[in-house]
C-alpha cells in the first residue's frame, strides 16, 4: 500500500500568543503566506502557550508581545528552547532598546508589516 504523501510532508509549528484576536489572525496569515505548510496555533495568554508547547514535539517559533523576561521567569522560554524553537518578540523600538534580551530572541518592531514579519521569520533559519 503506497504511503500517503500528506503524511510524509514536513511542516513547522508556530504558536502565536496575542491577546487581540484580529492581530493574532493577521500574524497567522503572514506566517502562512511565508511558510505555506506551517501549522499555526493561536492563544491569548502565556499559560495557554505553555500548554500548547508541552503538547507538541517541536515548535519552530513562538510569536508574542510578552516581554522575554516574563516568559523566562515562567519557564516558557526554557520549554520553547527545549522544543527547538525561538521567540519572535513583538515590541516597540523603545522596549527593544532598553530590554536586556538574549541573542536567541528575534525582536520585531510594532507596528509591523507583513514584510517586516517575513524578515523576522527568515531570521529563524530552517530549524
Amino acid at each position: 500500500m503506497p504511503n500517503d504523501p500528506d503524511q510524509a510532508r514536513t511542516y513547522r509549528e508556530y504558536i502565536v500568543c496575542y491577546a487581540t484576536p484580529v492581530i493574532a489572525e493577521d500574524i497567522s496569515a503572514g506566517i502562512s503566506e511565508w511558510d505555506p505548510d506551517a501549522r499555526v496555533h493561536l492563544c491569548s495568554a502565556p499559560e495557554e502557550a505553555l500548554d500548547l508547547l508541552r503538547r507538541r514535539p517541536q515548535v519552530h517559533a513562538l510569536i508574542s508581545a510578552e516581554p522575554p523576561a516574563e516568559l523566562a521567569s515562567s519557564g516558557l522560554l526554557r520549554t520553547l528552547g527545549g522544543k527547538g524553537g525561538r521567540l519572535v518578540w513583538l515590541a516597540t523600538r523603545e522596549d527593544i532598546d532598553t530590554a536586556e534580551v538574549d541573542t536567541s530572541v528575534i525582536a520585531l518592531d510594532v507596528p509591523f508589516t507583513t514584510a517586516t514579519l517575513h524578515a523576522a521569520l527568515s531570521k529563524l533559519g530552517d530549524g
